[in-house]
């Protein structure tokens, strides 16, 4: 997991892939950890990759770095641990209009990291 969460922080931003429904959905996020070998990553309650986590856990990350690319297909559960959400809060501080923070770890994945 180290090796994961440090080719993030390479990137700097990920793209974390939902399900709503029949249609995907992808957006940026950068606001993740490594908290005790768990990767968590850090999104609004509010918005609907919340909503489509807590209906449907199986998602995709993607990151590219110059040449190299990783994609990781797990699962992410939703954590309610606020010593693991200050940590987080911490590394990457909420910004105004961020609204209420959900923090969610990954569980069950295999990853891929290839080159072009």
């Amino acid at each position: 997991m180290l090796e994961l969460y440090d080719y993030l922080k390479t990137c700097g931003v990920f793209y974390l892939a939902t399900v709503e429904g029949d249609q995907p959905r992808v957006r940026p996020l950068h606001a993740a950890a490594l908290v005790e070998g768990k990767l968590y990553f850090r999104v609004g309650k509010d918005k609907g990759v919340t909503a489509q986590l807590l209906q449907n856990p199986k998602c995709e990350l993607c990151a590219f770095s110059g040449k190299d690319w990783l994609r990781i297909t797990c699962k992410a559960l939703p954590s309610g641990d606020s010593d693991v959400l200050a940590a987080v809060n911490h590394l990457h501080p909420l910004r105004e209009g961020d609204g209420q923070p959900q923090l969610f770890y990954l569980a069950e994945g295999s990853a891929v990291r290839a080159r072009y």
